[in-house]
């Protein structure tokens, strides 16, 4: 029988777990055939006679950080025609944020596309996204917390936005427990740059809010061909519902490098800026060829959970033989779900280079992130006066660790930060005119 630790630690993990996944109410990626409806995967109509079905598109759309950027394809929306609806788990507190990628192919003076509703299916719309072509020819998006197509109870962007141009859109629908009537509806509109890890401070809309009593649930989706002389025509892709903002990004993996080291030795390097329900990494290895890549047997480095601020992983192999070796990350979720990273190469030469530039290295130090103390190894090729120092991340001199001529070999140094405010750190080595710098960080 486990012990009162293990079923402690258990019963905590599995904690975690629900509640990380509860946060995210749909994924859909329409990750399905081309030509598809909707409605043979997963969505719902009440129309009895369709008209002008909503199809899957040929192929997705890609935006910078969104978590279904390049995965699957998309759904063609036209000026009118079938609706579909997707039901959720619903949400009767706290924000519902609905974050999408829409490209516009064609508008015309504005209708709703999108909106949000109680489950079962009704009439009650939430957080209706409009899309119009305003009088200069550019494109705004609008939202409403409740409204119609009668002004003011929906309110638009500036119109700053193009046909044929990919958008983040982000709906955030906030139910506030002070009165039946003041529930708030914003929309954030990203024009190409990456989706942010954090909610920014304002939105580009809103909030905004009317009369009309506020939503008691919220727990289904509608996408919507409206009226034909109003209505646009537009792809939308990488649907997410999640109650947090952080919620609905993925792990963003901001570097992966490799570096050759001696005795045919490869360090690993990456960092991420943000995680979501990141179980962990398995590294996968391939010899000659990058069709070859698969994990390596008994390795998996630990993820963060989920988390807003950087982090840095590293990883020392040692390889059977020299060569071109391709290198790349498997990245797992809580819920079982797997993404990849970019495939990397390094090159292990089968002579030994007696030049300075080869054999001086600088690893990235062990742990990382650390507590209050970690190893940093380093190497010269030559006899040479050697300088490694500790910055902080304003560039002052925290520690300088060696100055002075080292002989040809591999170092090891033990680092004690016991007393430093936790951040990130650079550790810089310079010799004969080289430098390498790797990047530390202390939590506490």
């Amino acid at each position: 029988m486990p012990s009162l630790l293990t079923q402690t630690l258990l019963a905590l993990l599995l904690v975690c777990s629900f509640t990380a996944r509860n946060q995210v109410k749909l994924v859909e990626d329409f990750d399905y055939p081309s030509g598809d409806s909707l409605t043979s995967h997963g969505w719902s109509t009440n129309q009895s006679t369709i008209t002008n079905a909503i199809l899957v598109s040929s192929e997705g759309l890609l935006y910078p950080n969104h978590p279904g950027s390049a995965l699957g394809k998309a759904a063609q929306l036209h000026p009118s025609g079938q609706d579909v609806y997707h039901e959720f788990e619903a949400a009767t507190e706290g924000t519902v944020f609905v974050v999408l990628m829409i490209r516009a192919q064609a508008a015309a003076s504005g209708d709703y596309v999108l909106h949000l509703h109680p489950s079962p299916q009704s009439t009650s719309y939430f957080a209706r996204l409009f899309v119009r072509q305003a009088m200069n020819g550019n494109l705004s998006f609008g939202i409403a917390k409740r409204g119609t197509n009668a002004a003011p109870t929906h309110v638009y962007s500036d119109s700053l936005y193009s046909l044929e141009e990919t958008y983040c859109l982000v709906l955030k629908y906030a139910f506030k427990p002070e009165s039946s009537t003041d529930d708030e509806a914003s929309l954030y509109v990203f024009p190409g740059t990456p989706l942010p890890a954090a909610e920014p401070p304002a939105p580009t809309v809103g909030p905004v809010t009317d009369a009309t009593n506020d939503a008691a649930t919220l727990g289904v989706v509608t996408l919507r061909q409206g009226d034909a002389s109003r209505g646009p025509t537009l792809l939308i892709d990488g649907l997410r519902i999640c109650t947090t903002w952080d919620a609905c990004l993925p792990v963003t993996l901001e570097s992966f490098t490799a570096v050759a080291l001696p005795e045919q030795r490869v360090q690993l390097s990456w960092t991420t800026t943000s995680e979501l329900n990141c179980y962990g990494f398995n590294i996968q290895r391939a010899h000659g060829s990058p069709d070859l890549l698969t994990d390596i047997p008994g390795v998996f480095v630990q993820g963060q959970g989920t988390s807003l601020t950087p982090t840095s992983y590293a990883y020392q192999d040692t390889l059977p033989s020299p060569g071109t070796w391709f290198y790349r990350l498997r990245q797992s979720d809580l819920d079982g779900s797997s993404r990849y990273s970019e495939t990397i190469q390094v090159e292990l030469s089968t002579t030994v280079d007696r030049t300075p530039q080869h054999g001086f290295f600088l690893e990235t130090n062990y742990p990382n992130p650390f507590n209050a103390e970690t190893v940093i190894r380093f190497g010269v090729p030559l006899r040479m006066r050697v300088s490694v120092e500790i910055h902080n991340a304003l560039g002052m001199e925290m520690a300088r660790l060696v100055d002075d001529f080292l002989d040809p070999g591999h170092y090891t140094l033990s680092l004690e930060a016991r007393d430093w405010p936790g951040g990130v750190y650079f550790c810089r080595m310079r010799a004969a005119g080289l430098e390498r710098v790797v990047r530390m960080v202390l939590v506490r």
